[in-house]
């Protein structure tokens, strides 16, 4: 029995052998390291279907592959990492007489990966195929990774160039940028990546600030300049490939900052926070992409023209409204400019005693940003109004009291100030109040037109001629009181004086 077994024994090996010999065996050829820069032959048979090399980058940069196959017919590319993802997944189709041409490219970061050529699982391709791998560095030396979030952002100084890198697995860096005061926040990006850049700047809540993005490739970089005005406060660049993986390659970013050294009292943005203006002292304002308003109160004790100076580095529109105490606007009125070419904006309007709010601000447009210079001044050292001598026995009295002289009935005065029982006509001469004597703001008459009055309920009541004077004895939410409650529209036809 021992006999025979073994005779069965022998017979059953050497059948599985003919079996092999007959059907062959399937096999990958082991990993081999794969050199730079050098011509790397191989070969698949029916019996090595396929062969791994390793590649071992030690730096980020781009890895590129050049590969000539005599396979009949198709010849199939695949790179993994060392996680065994699929980088590349490609093919090329050829033959021993026309052999095909393959080149590709990936950004990778440093690590072990896997090149593997082989016949696709498909028996009829064999043949020879020479490969060259080549590396380029990007040169992001002074970047730190892992920079993916505003948690690992890395910090970004002004002044200082910085080499960036998107690569196949690593899509998107986050760079920190700290402002310690309020002023233009400049970014230069020289793009390198194929095919798109995509630029997003965030506050620190979260918030879009900007975003943009630019077309280019290694061979054509792209410029990406765009400036933004910004207020003190932690901002996060992120560089990043849109979410389109094939957006990779290296670029460089700089930033700089430019200070609007303004003194303007933040917050005032309404006029419960509205900044008091003091006549004749310049303010520094600035408006920026989350600021877009400042309010200022100005404070007229003595009536007559104030006078609003405004310069404008603002880019590109700047909005200038006038309002009174109850939000009725007087000017409204906006300048073009931009921080390269400033424009000045410069008007005089009469007001009378009371409290008015100076609003700068977009005009609801984000983009209208940058610093401005503001200056009002007060109405001028003159007479507020005139009296008329409407009675004889009055007289003209000295600063210490003593009688100048007497008064003429139906003389007129200029008015400087109002006393509880005086007239000042300047000087310090004065003439008594009394019941008679009619003191008046000024007069209104009609440049080219009549002059229409209305009546205290808004009803017509009569015309002047072109020219003809009508008292005035004050002024209210865009109306002269010409008496008795009746009174002349503000109009652009319409002459004040005083």
């Amino acid at each position: 029995m021992t006999i025979k077994f073994l005779k069965n024994l022998a017979l059953l090996s050497v059948l599985v052998f003919i079996g092999f010999l007959q059907f062959g065996v399937k096999a990958e050829a082991a990993g081999v390291n794969l050199p730079f820069n050098v011509k790397t032959s191989g070969v698949l048979t029916k019996d090595t279907t396929a062969n791994n090399y390793t590649i071992t980058i030690t730096e980020a940069g781009r890895l590129s592959l050049d590969m000539t196959s005599y396979v009949d017919t198709f010849t199939y590319i695949t790179l993994y990492d060392s996680s065994n993802n699929v980088i590349i997944d490609d093919y090329t189709r050829g033959s021993s007489v026309t052999p095909a041409k393959y080149t590709n490219w990936v950004d990778v970061e440093p690590g072990t990966y896997r090149l593997k050529i082989s016949d696709g699982d498909y028996e009829s391709n064999t043949g020879s195929y020479e490969i060259t791998p080549t590396f380029t560095s990007a040169g992001n030396f002074n970047e730190v990774e892992p920079n993916n979030g505003t948690v690992e952002a890395q910090p970004l100084k002004f002044n200082e160039k910085l080499n960036g890198f998107l690569s196949w697995d690593n899509t998107a860096d986050y760079f920190k940028i700290t402002v310690e005061r309020s002023g233009q926040l400049n970014i230069d990006l020289s793009s390198y990546v194929d095919t798109f850049t995509y630029i997003t700047l965030l506050d620190e809540d979260n918030n879009e600030v900007m975003d943009g993005y630019v077309q280019g490739s290694s061979k054509n970089p792209a410029k990406y300049i765009q400036s933004v005005d910004v207020n003190k406060g932690t901002y996060y660049l992120k560089v990043h490939d849109g979410d389109y993986e094939q957006n990779t390659g290296k670029y460089v970013v700089n930033t700089t900052f430019a200070a609007a050294n303004n003194n303007d009292q933040e917050p005032n943005n309404g006029v419960v926070e509205a900044q008091k203006l003091t006549y004749n002292k310049s303010i520094t304002g600035f408006l920026a992409w989350d600021d877009t308003v400042d309010m200022y109160k100005i404070d007229v004790t003595v009536p007559g023209k104030v006078g609003i100076d405004l310069t404008s580095y603002v880019d590109s529109f700047t909005y200038i409204e006038l309002l009174n105490s109850n939000n009725n606007s007087l000017i409204d009125e906006y300048v073009r400019s931009s921080s390269g070419t400033p424009t000045k904006f410069k008007e005089s309007i009469e007001l009378e005693k009371g409290t008015y709010y100076l609003k700068v601000h977009d005009g609801d447009y984000e983009q209208n940003t940058g610093k401005y210079l503001l200056t009002v001044t007060p109405p001028p050292n003159k007479h507020i109004g005139r009296v008329l001598i409407r009675s004889k026995e009055q007289y003209l009295y000295s600063p210490t009291g003593a009688k100048s002289r007497k008064l003429r009935q139906n003389e007129g005065l200029r008015i400087y100030k109002v006393l509880s029982d005086r007239y000042d006509v300047g000087g310090g001469y004065y003439v008594k109040k009394t019941k008679v004597n009619l003191f008046y703001v000024g007069h209104v008459w009609s440049k080219r037109y009549s002059l229409g009055v209305y009546e205290p309920d808004g009803s017509y009541f009569k015309s002047f001629d072109s020219k003809e004077p009508v008292r005035v004895y004050g002024y209210s939410n865009g109306r002269y009181d010409v008496g008795n409650g009746y009174f002349v529209n503000v109009d652009d036809d319409v002459q004040f004086d005083r």
